[in-house]
């Protein structure tokens, strides 16, 4: 099926065809397919609502989606099972996230994505990433999107003395853990992400993902400055590849953590001085 029409077959199927987002599907999608072909097994971390693994089952993909399926609004109105019936329908593999053990075999998948998932992690993804990548084929890929801290909408923000992070009325009322962001990236984040996790870019770029958040008067120049200035988009969409003899590195020695330690407090030392 081509991806124009899997993406109507699944839109069609969605349980909540008010949030589809086509546009960012497409996007996601058409970067996936210029360099995995159709029948590869695909590990979607983070699944979510599973829209984005059902579309590529469509298209002849092995798909299967690893969450806990327990973000606040799937808990309502049957959401979960509504996701995990559209997942059986879209021939997706579901499986839970239990936080103990990554239950595939090494080598298993050719991609490994997580798509807006990066951000809402609490504390280093270092274990997270290279268990995960253990079960990706050698030479096989991870694909990332993650939404951008320094694009136009938040530095705007902040000169006008707005906050760059969620809105506070949100974090406040959330019931239970927050599950929203914590950490968005640069591309000097990503970069070093790769460094550390010894895989090779293929590709890394900004990209819109959220321009439905653009109001339709400021639309026309939004997208003027950000081509002028593409880094200034909103999402940064990462593609690396697992080269051959890759091995997972996990820690590093007291002395090399000790070193980033040191800089960091230098430069810590150095902006209060400027300040």
């Amino acid at each position: 099926m081509d991806l124009k029409t899997a993406l109507q077959q699944a839109k069609k199927e969605y349980p909540f065809p008010e949030v589809f987002r086509e546009q960012r599907y497409e996007n996601i999608i058409n970067h996936i397919v210029k360099r995995i072909p159709a029948g590869a097994k695909v590990l979607d971390l983070g699944a979510g609502p599973c829209e984005i693994p059902a579309i590529l089952s469509l298209m002849g993909y092995n798909c299967t989606a690893y969450d806990d399926f327990m973000d606040e609004w799937l808990t309502k109105n049957n959401g979960r099972q509504k996701v995990f019936d559209f997942a059986k329908k879209m021939n997706v593999r579901v499986e839970l996230v239990d936080y103990k053990t990554i239950p595939f075999e090494k080598g298993e998948f050719d991609l490994f994505m997580m798509n807006d998932v990066l951000e809402h992690l609490h504390d280093s993804p270092r274990d997270l990433l290279n268990d995960c990548l253990e079960k990706v084929r050698e030479e096989g890929y991870l694909f990332i999107t993650v939404p951008s801290v320094v694009n136009i909408r938040k530095r705007i923000s902040v000169l006008l003395g707005k906050t760059n992070l969620p809105d506070y009325e949100t974090y406040y009322w959330y019931p239970g853990k927050w599950r929203g962001p914590v950490r968005e990236y640069t591309r000097g984040d990503l970069t070093q992400m790769c460094e550390y996790l010894n895989l090779n870019i293929v590709e890394l770029k900004a990209t819109h993902h959220m321009l439905e958040r653009v109001p339709n008067k400021y639309l026309g120049i939004y997208k003027l400055i950000t081509k002028i200035f593409p880094d200034w988009k909103d999402s940064w969409i990462l593609m690396a590849q697992k080269p051959k003899g890759w091995k997972p590195k996990k820690t590093i020695s007291e002395e090399a953590f000790g070193k980033i330690m040191k800089k960091t407090q230098k430069e810590h030392r150095k902006n209060e001085k400027l300040f």
